[in-house]
């Protein structure tokens, strides 16, 4: 779903429900600006990025010794 910033302001508390099923991206000017999602998927999200992070590390350890 994507709707303007306006209509967003006017349709919160039916967006948030809608957060729970689908991201809801908000425009701006016609231009994506910010994506509205469950607290479940950013704790997904964010878990994802972690581990990411995790395996990356020991790669950048290697190279700062050399």
């Amino acid at each position: 779903m994507q709707l303007s910033a306006t209509e967003a302001k006017s349709r919160l508390s039916e967006l948030m429900a809608e957060a729970g099923d689908e991201a809801v991206i908000i425009t701006r000017y016609g231009r994506p600006e910010v994506a509205m999602i469950s607290a479940r998927r950013f704790k997904e999200l964010e878990a994802m990025e972690d581990r990411y992070r995790s395996l990356l590390a020991p790669k950048s350890e290697k190279k700062d010794k050399h």
